[in-house]
């Protein structure tokens, strides 16, 4: 076969590139393309008479789908030490993205205004004695400590700072897998309603000031057959088939 001869349509075969057990591929228009043929022609086929199937390789299925092969083509990073904390369910849009902002140094502080060439007198607005920072906001103000240290004496830990945000979130991660927290408490979500399974639990559900949800139990109804009024029937049916499309019986 000559690469002329060739199909071009989206629909040709394995076998449409074989010649004697040998790749017979047309003329490579780019440098890419060369490359899948130089691949192509390293593989050994030999000849058979089945037929012809595709299978896609990066889904269990083998079928394809848009979303694995956007996976496949793009380039991922390592999750950042912040990732489970901002990018919650649980979490109002704009408190996930005022996380994200606070984890890639993106708030409007003071610092970050001033290197747009805007000249003016920074202070911080809690306790006026130092200029407004990222830094200085949440982990340096003499209030930004006082409400860690009341947080942590909640947890029973001391408040011995943290050089940057980063390293707080891990700090938090690698504690919520050490000390038993409830799961609202170590991931960051809804504080409404917690569910305790043990005395720590309780003991920092009351001291978050957190309702615990009541696991209520299951009403009971005695079912007895009573006889049906004069001129009526009465169908009798199995009750565990309440709402089920499936076929049921009936006496």
């Amino acid at each position: 076969m000559q690469p002329a001869r060739i199909p071009s349509s989206l629909k040709a075969k394995v076998s449409d590139f074989l010649e004697d057990g040998n790749w017979v591929f047309p003329i490579a228009a780019t440098p890419a393309l060369n490359d899948v043929f130089t691949t192509i022609w390293a593989l050994e086929i030999t000849s058979s008479n089945r037929e012809d199937c595709r299978f896609w390789a990066h889904t269990k299925s083998e079928v394809f789908t848009v979303r694995s092969a956007w996976d496949a083509l793009r380039m991922t990073a390592p999750q950042p030490e912040w990732g489970w904390a901002v990018w919650q369910r649980s979490l109002q849009p704009r408190n996930s993205i005022f996380g994200w902002r606070l984890a890639n140094g993106a708030l409007p502080t003071d610092d970050k205004v001033k290197r747009k060439s805007v000249s003016f007198a920074s202070r911080c607005e809690l306790c006026a004695a130092d200029c407004e920072t990222k830094s200085h906001l949440f982990l340096e103000c003499n209030f930004a400590i006082q409400v860690w240290k009341e947080i942590l004496f909640i947890f029973n830990e001391n408040w011995n700072g943290f050089p940057s945000i980063e390293l707080l979130f891990s700090w938090w991660r690698r504690k919520s897998k050490v000390v038993s927290l409830p799961k609202e408490v170590s991931d960051g979500s809804n504080l409404e309603e917690s569910k305790v399974k043990s005395v720590q639990e309780l003991v920092l559900a009351r001291r978050l000031r957190v309702s615990i949800s009541k696991n209520l139990a299951k009403n009971i109804f005695e079912v007895r057959w009573k006889l049906p009024p004069p001129g009526w029937i009465k169908l009798n049916i199995d009750g565990s088939s309440l709402g089920n499309p499936a076929s049921a019986s009936a006496a």
